[in-house]
């Protein structure tokens, strides 16, 4: 039963007698008072020489149990739960805990995931003797890109099932070791808060559910029989080992970088680009180039299409060097060092400025010039650099434009979009369809839109019309290419470098615009 005893401000407190802390020291009332004889620790708070006249505060009976790990479960409502260390409590260690682990261990898929490559967590394990009993603390810590955290309940059973089989603990220390998980990045990094949210993952022994529930549950392993999280800090963590632990900036805590830091670079360097500045910086020389040797050559549709070209890859430099200022130019690099391009602010200006006298700024202007720039490099004969160059620009495309493009699309009802009869031989039969009227009032929009779509030398001397259907319609004075708002499905907005399907022949007779639709794999930019 619970003694009590008068408290500050004549409150009461609670108090254990000698068979609830032997209930927590999985030790027996007999040895307790031994203990007690012999003046060991814990030391009651009241006695009377004797075992069964002596009442302990738990807080502090917990305490002792959890530094010396000989408490290996607190009883509470029949649940076997390993000690959970009052963190705040524990005094400063003269020097930190020797780290005997640290590397990269390989986590086999759950059960309840899909097939594929097996996780990898990153272990750091630090262990001692301190005032006489050993202290064996575990930090478990996502790589990179990782699909599944150990701050999960059930998770890290399973990722410390794997520590145990590693050989890096045996069962035995895994049951007495205080396991810390590394969560979620904090988004805010200038916050104050923790750079990665950390969790202690309390488990349940085996044998502690009852019996009719462990015989239904799936198991995750034979190591622990469940678990639950409870919020920490890392400098908890780093009271408890004694030193502050180093957490690896975004994008870098990789086996590679890890193994390094374990080796004893301080800090590791790393070239750091992951938006491909330079690789873009490069590729924009290469299209101003090629732009400028092709109008001199008087080929202004391909010197369009390649200005575009090197417009697109300049503001992937400019967003690049702007993204590059804000979050990565007061991070500590005390761990990591990311060494980011570096622009002349000359450069800067000038291709702003490049950028900025782009063409157009129309979603029709933009399609137009993309699919120019996809053909211009399925082209014989181009040196790999301006193919390469051309296929960057392409893909940066793919990712800026699915947003403005599906905007214009609910406006215009569909894509605004060239279409060429070099692509398209029915073009000409579809063209003998139209309407020669308007444009109808409240669709000067529309048409100037569509006349985006056009070369400039086309835009003066088209032609509109409606087709059958109601869609406006811009035609060259040479029959040779039309603008109209393709129907398309949503989807097809992650594909902007196919070409438009072609016509239909209706039953009536009529030729109709088939749909762009989903032909190849989505792609999107997770951030």
């Amino acid at each position: 039963m619970h003694g009590t005893s008068p408290g500050v401000a004549g409150g009461t407190e609670e108090l254990w007698n000698a068979n609830q802390v032997a209930g927590v020291l999985g030790i027996s009332a007999t040895e307790v008072g031994r203990r007690l004889r012999r003046g060991e620790e814990p030391a009651p708070r009241y006695h009377a020489g004797e075992a069964r006249n002596a009442l302990w505060v738990p807080g502090v009976v917990r305490l002792y149990a959890a530094q010396r790990g000989q408490a290996l479960a607190e009883h509470a409502g029949g649940v076997r739960r390993l000690p959970v260390p009052m963190w705040v409590d524990w005094p400063v260690l003269p020097e930190p805990l020797p780290r005997v682990v640290d590397q990269v261990v390989e986590v086999p898929r759950m059960w309840t995931q899909s097939p594929g490559d097996p996780h990898l967590f990153h272990v750091r394990i630090w262990r001692g003797h301190v005032d006489g009993a050993e202290r064996i603390v575990c930090l478990l810590s996502v790589m990179e890109n990782a699909t599944m955290y150990a701050t999960s309940a059930g998770n890290g059973e399973w990722v410390m099932e794997s520590v145990v089989a590693a050989g890096l603990l045996t069962r035995e220390e895994a049951y007495r070791t205080f396991v810390f998980a590394l969560g979620v990045r904090n988004p805010n990094p200038l916050s104050g808060d923790d750079p990665q949210s950390l969790m202690y993952v309390s488990f349940l022994l085996p044998g502690s559910l009852p019996r009719l529930l462990d015989r239904w549950r799936k198991p995750r392993g034979e190591l622990f029989a469940g678990s639950s999280v409870i919020p920490a800090r890392l400098s908890h963590l780093a009271r408890l080992v004694g030193e502050e632990v180093e957490i690896y900036p975004e994008g870098t805590h990789t086996p590679e970088v890890v193994a390094r830091y374990a080796g004893g670079e301080r800090p590791v360097v790393v070239g750091w680009d992951p938006m491909g500045l330079e690789t873009h910086l490069k590729h924009n020389e290469v299209l101003r180039s090629w732009a400028a040797e092709l109008a001199e050559a008087g080929q202004d549709r391909d010197a369009a299409t390649v200005t575009d070209a090197g417009t697109t890859t300049a503001n992937a430099v400019l967003l690049a060097h702007d993204y590059y200022g804000r979050v990565y130019g007061d991070e500590a690099r005390d761990v990591v060092q990311r060494c980011v391009p570096q622009l002349d602010p000359a450069m800067v200006e000038e291709l702003r400025r490049f950028a900025a006298e782009s063409g157009g700024s129309t979603a029709g202007h933009w399609l137009r010039l993309h699919r120019a720039t996809v053909l211009l490099a399925g082209r014989e004969g181009l040196s790999g650099e301006r193919h390469a160059a051309l296929l960057a620009a392409a893909a940066e495309n793919d990712e800026m434009l699915p947003g403005p493009v599906q905007t214009v699309s609910r406006d215009l009802g569909g894509w605004p979009l060239r279409l060429a009869a070099a692509e398209h031989p029915q073009l000409d039969e579809y063209v003998q369809t139209l309407a020669w009227y308007g444009p109808k009032t409240g669709h000067q929009e529309v048409a100037r839109q569509l006349r985006e779509a056009l070369w400039d030398d086309e835009r003066d001397a088209a032609r509109v019309g409606y087709d059958p259907f109601g869609r406006l319609v811009l035609v060259t004075e040479d029959r040779d290419a039309v603008a109209v708002a393709c129907p398309a499905e949503e989807a097809t907005v992650y594909r902007l470098d196919q070409p438009h399907p072609g016509f239909r022949l209706l039953e009536d007779g009529r030729l109709d615009l088939l749909p762009l639709t989903q032909t190849g794999p989505v792609r999107r930019r997770l951030i």
